[in-house]
């Protein structure tokens, strides 16, 4: 697992890594509401990001019996779990085939990627937002990463 802060992963990171992607500048990329909204009608598919929640893990390594018959725990490395949320909307004229396509794309970047380790990915149901005109896919994926 990589190595990295909790600081690493945050909707402003994930905003700056996706926007230097060159094979993703057709795609805006914002943080996550009530911070921005999206215009009015969308011209280009949009990912507005947040975070869902952070934890951390200590995994013991393994308990020890003590001469005195108390145990001692030594333990190991311990877990950031990072659970991220993408919100993927792309003007209605494109279709809910765009929105999964854009997932994919971003999911792409991520796997390549030697500064995000991805552990799991999923997405919801696509469906019409009539506020904005556009198609929303609901989206995330969970980073783990070994901290010090």
């Amino acid at each position: 697992m990589a190595m990295m802060s909790i600081t690493t992963i945050t909707p402003n990171s994930l905003v700056s890594f996706f926007g230097s992607a060159a094979n993703l500048n057709d795609i805006d990329f914002i943080t996550e509401y009530p911070n921005n909204t999206l215009p009015y009608p969308l011209s280009c598919a949009t990912a507005a990001i947040g975070t869902e929640s952070i934890s951390v893990t200590e995994i013991p390594v393994s308990v020890i019996e003590n001469q005195d018959g108390t145990q001692t725990t030594i333990t190991g490395n311990r877990t950031l779990s990072v659970k991220m949320r993408l919100g993927i909307h792309v003007p209605k004229s494109l279709g809910g085939e765009t929105c999964h396509t854009v997932y994919k794309r971003l999911l792409d970047v991520l796997l390549g990627s030697d500064s995000f380790v991805v552990d799991t990915s999923g997405c919801g149901r696509t469906r019409f937002v009539r506020d904005t005109d556009s198609l929303y896919l609901p989206a995330w994926f969970v980073v783990n990463s070994d901290i010090v």
